[in-house]
């Protein structure tokens, strides 16, 4: 197939009622902003010049509710502004949850506080209670790496030491980013979290290393659309086996916690 005619034409899927209902379902925003700017002219806000707007604000709403990137209060409040701005809810995040997070996403951000963290064994704890809350987690540090290592040289300790901390987190799965500018933190996370939120394509999962029946469930539901590993574990401790999930309900998938109306028809139909 040709480049061009991959291309996406948000006038032609408007016009094709099986393509609009099949991006509809796919759930993309940046699509479904696209496709509410194309049926609404140039002022997004004049509702009834398309059919269907109504359809596409729904999808809209949505995604953000089946989406949704939350900020600790407690963050300071310039990193809060700037994340109410790029749509981050304030909201009271407990422990395990991070300082940052969306459905799949945690993320733990230290400033000065990162030395001190690390010598009263803090920051292991709360990135032990993170894993095991969200899919993925990463260790955010708004100060560059010179800063970080001016700092603890004014503590007395040597580069090593900072390189065997980072070089650990590293193997515990939180590979350390550094970025000095608080504004581009709060968008690099942003930009995680949404490609995350919208990996709904994603097909392969690892082969389960040891012949256990319960691993192989795990990875069957972990394929579906939307379902990470903790999502596929929660999905069985509920239901109980693959089988009973493959007959729930688009009603009684949603009862789960995490899955919303999108994530729950998705799976419905793949099942269907």
């Amino acid at each position: 197939m040709s480049k061009r005619a991959r291309r996406f034409k948000a006038k032609e899927v408007l016009g094709d009622e099986k393509q609009f209902a099949r991006e509809l379902r796919k759930g993309r925003l940046g699509t479904l902003l696209t496709l509410l700017r194309s049926a609404t002219g140039k002022d997004p806000l004049v509702l009834g010049a398309d059919p269907k707007v109504d359809e596409i604000l729904q999808a809209v709403g949505q995604y953000h509710l089946d989406n949704p990137l939350r900020i600790d209060h407690r963050e300071h409040w310039k990193m809060v502004e700037w994340a109410r701005d790029l749509g981050w809810e304030v909201s009271h995040l407990l422990t395990g949850s991070g300082d940052y997070n969306s459905n799949r996403v945690a993320f733990e951000r230290k400033e000065s506080d990162f030395s001190p963290s690390v010598y009263d064994r803090r920051l292991a704890r709360q990135l032990t209670a993170m894993r095991e809350e969200a899919e993925f987690s990463f260790l955010v540090i708004t100060r560059t790496w010179d800063e970080v290592k001016r700092d603890l040289a004014q503590r007395g300790v040597s580069d090593e030491v900072l390189i065997g901390i980072v070089a650990s987190c590293c193997l515990a799965g939180y590979p350390p980013i550094f970025v000095g500018d608080g504004y581009d933190a709060t968008r690099l996370m942003e930009r995680i979290a949404r490609k995350a939120g919208e990996d709904r394509n994603r097909l392969y999962v690892p082969k389960p290393e040891k012949p256990d029946p319960g691993e192989y469930a795990v990875a069957l539901v972990e394929a579906l659309p939307g379902v990470g590993r903790t999502r596929a574990k929660t999905l069985l401790a509920h239901f109980g086996s693959v089988r009973a999930i493959a007959n729930a309900s688009t009603e009684q998938l949603m009862e789960v916690k995490g899955i919303g109306k999108g994530s729950a028809e998705r799976i419905a139909s793949i099942f269907e």
